[in-house]
């Protein structure tokens, strides 16, 4: 019983329940600064809070940091905190305690404005960090938009968007307000631009089909042309063999110059630029090697203006021939033919085709046998109204 009156002891017993105190309450804590990241995606390994052998008295405390922990990161992706700073330069300060940007940290925020180009984030004071688009693509003036809630998600380098851009792919669309699967728009008027990074950058309906705007072409059969009055090629109708294709053909002679003629009205949504074209053709004989250049040239004539007018200025193409009649051949693309006349809206443009023997390329000595030829023209428009 003396013993027990020590002095010495009782200051052994009080420093032992400390120390005891301390290993089961210090981990606690500890980890009430810890954030989600902290946590061990194996269950076992999550001991700071939760120690084993840990007194009943510090199992509270360490449940309510856990808590903290996931109100913390749900604060955090839920959209709750609104950015600071500029157009081009976000800031964020953060619900956890974030002291280094990780691979996978989740961030959503509302946007305090509309981003003006590429811009950054910096999350609580850290580096500013990139922001991008489509994995690699830094974002483009109205991406993000002020109000806007925008989830990123960091890579190791930069911050990937994981929502939506403010800047719709499609815009400008309106009026049909019962579209059907496979139907066309209702009504007239309709217009869709800005195609993301696609060439084409209009589509548009009035009471038509919607079509995009670009290059087109127009199939010009030999049968569809006519022999010019004077040196005209010779129109014919040939047969391949009984029951097989037959041919309305133009045969050119090898050594005068001859003429076809054809004319076309083409829509209004022409842009009444430059024409090419590319002629379909075959030999005669298929004797030779040689080569044939054929020459087209063109003038419009509005209503009212008269049509004894000079062609413009002809564009000639060459090709080869065979050796093997009956091929069919196909001559490359010419190159621009500028129509004379000043075409316009609802003009018919006359258009004449010649074989230039004159031409030191044009060596091949038969006829030349013309099935028809292709013109490229351009629309700036989806429909004719």
């Amino acid at each position: 019983m003396k013993n027990r009156r020590n002095p010495v002891y009782g200051r052994n017993l009080f420093a032992s329940i400390i120390a005891a105190l301390l290993v089961s309450i210090f981990p606690q804590k500890m980890a009430l600064s810890a954030e989600i990241n902290d946590l061990n995606q194996v269950d076992a390994n999550n001991t700071a809070r939760f120690p084993e052998g840990q007194s009943p008295g510090s199992v509270n405390d360490a449940a309510r940091a856990l808590e903290g922990i996931i109100a913390r990161f749900y604060g955090d992706i839920g959209g709750r905190v609104t950015t600071t700073g500029t157009a081009t330069a976000y800031a964020y300060a953060a619900t956890q305690a974030i002291s280094a940007l990780y691979d996978g940290l989740i961030l959503t925020f509302d946007a305090h404005t509309t981003n003006t180009g590429s811009a950054t984030l910096a999350v609580d004071g850290l580096s500013a960090t990139t922001l991008k688009k489509h994995n690699d693509q830094n974002l483009a003036a109205g991406d993000i938009e002020a109000g806007q809630k925008v989830m990123v998600v960091y890579d190791g380098t930069n911050f990937q968007l994981l929502s939506g851009l403010a800047n719709a792919p499609l815009t400008a669309v309106s009026g049909d307000t019962a579209p059907t699967l496979g139907g066309n728009l209702a009504g007239g008027g309709y217009a869709i631009s800005n195609l993301s990074s696609i060439a084409a950058t209009a589509i548009s309906e009035g009471v038509t089909r919607v079509a995009l705007v670009g290059r087109r072409t127009v199939w010009i059969p030999a049968g569809a042309m006519v022999a010019s009055a004077t040196s005209g090629a010779a129109s014919a109708r040939v047969q391949t063999t009984a029951t097989r294709p037959d041919l309305n053909v133009l045969d050119f002679d090898p050594s005068t110059r001859e003429h076809a003629q054809f004319n076309v009205a083409f829509p209004k949504s022409w842009d009444n630029s430059t024409l090419k074209y590319q002629y379909y053709w075959t030999e005669t004989s298929g004797s030779s090697t040689a080569g044939v250049v054929l020459g087209v040239q063109c003038v419009a004539a509005a209503d009212g203006d008269t049509i004894d007018v000079a062609y413009g200025t002809a564009v000639t193409a060459a090709d080869n021939a065979q050796s093997t009649s009956k091929d069919l051949l196909i001559s490359a693309e010419s190159s621009p033919i500028t129509v004379a006349g000043s075409p316009g809206a609802g003009e018919l443009t006359f258009c004449q085709v010649y074989r230039d023997v004159s031409d030191s390329g044009d060596t091949f000595a038969a006829d030349m046998r013309l099935l028809g030829l292709k013109l490229f023209y351009t629309t700036t428009s989806g429909n004719d109204s």
